[in-house]
């Protein structure tokens, strides 16, 4: 759908129980137990996308909490 460009037919496939099964979403703080109990027993790894702009401040304390 995406390659012709149907990107609005798309969002219409995703439901909300889709998309929290498959993502976390949340502010950064909030998604940080999540995180924990979906990936801790499986994961030693995860990637996290921040924000342009973002401020060693705002993400220092999520970054902690994760270690």
């Amino acid at each position: 759908m995406t390659k012709r460009g149907n990107w609005s037919d798309l969002s219409s496939l995703i439901d909300d129980e889709m998309l929290d099964t498959f993502g976390i979403i949340g502010t950064p703080e909030d998604t940080v137990d999540e995180i924990r109990r979906r990936f801790a027993d499986v994961a030693t790894r995860i990637g996290m996308t921040v924000p342009d702009g973002a401020t060693v401040q705002r993400w220092r304390p999520v970054f902690d909490r994760l270690r």
